[in-house]
């Protein structure tokens, strides 16, 4: 029987377990951060990246958590990287999961509470917009996970008032 192989140079027959043995893939780590405001807006990004799986999509500002960089850390770092805001007290979220796409993300989210609205200096190099929207309102380019978190950032932002 000829065997086959696949684009990765495996043999077809071997499994999605016996690949990830093969290539040891792991999981990656990423926070997303939410912002809102005391009037029911969340900050918004639509991701612009070619090679992300996400692209078109709206949801949070965020990105991939540095080696021995706690987590906390990390948002604040992306939150400031990516629109220039330099907020420093992270409230825990909820966490999600991408699996069903490469590379598989563990995302860990975090909001954090604005009076009003400010300016954004958005990384043209990842987002191709931003946006201040209503929670009510939300854009229809989105994953659903991103609305429950948005909706359950939204309760912890309140509980912390």
């Amino acid at each position: 029987m000829k065997q086959t192989r696949s684009h990765d140079s495996t043999p077809s027959h071997m499994t999605r377990n016996d690949k990830v043995s093969k290539y040891k893939l792991k999981p990656r780590v990423a926070v997303n951060n939410l912002v809102f405001t005391s009037r029911a807006e969340v900050l918004l990004v639509k991701r612009d990246k070619q090679d992300d799986a996400l692209s078109g999509l709206w949801g949070g500002i965020g990105g991939k958590v540095d080696y021995l960089e706690p987590l906390a850390n990390a948002s604040i770092r992306e939150l400031k990287e990516e629109t220039g805001l330099a907020l420093n007290k992270p409230c825990f979220v909820g966490v999600t999961e991408n699996i069903s796409q490469y590379p598989h993300y563990v995302v860990v989210w975090f909001a954090y509470s604005l009076p009003l609205k400010k300016q954004i200096l958005i990384d043209y190099s990842e987002n191709a917009e931003y946006g201040w929207y209503p929670i009510t309102t939300l854009p229809k380019e989105m994953k659903n996970d991103t609305r429950v978190m948005i909706q359950q950032g939204w309760r912890v932002i309140k509980s912390k008032r």
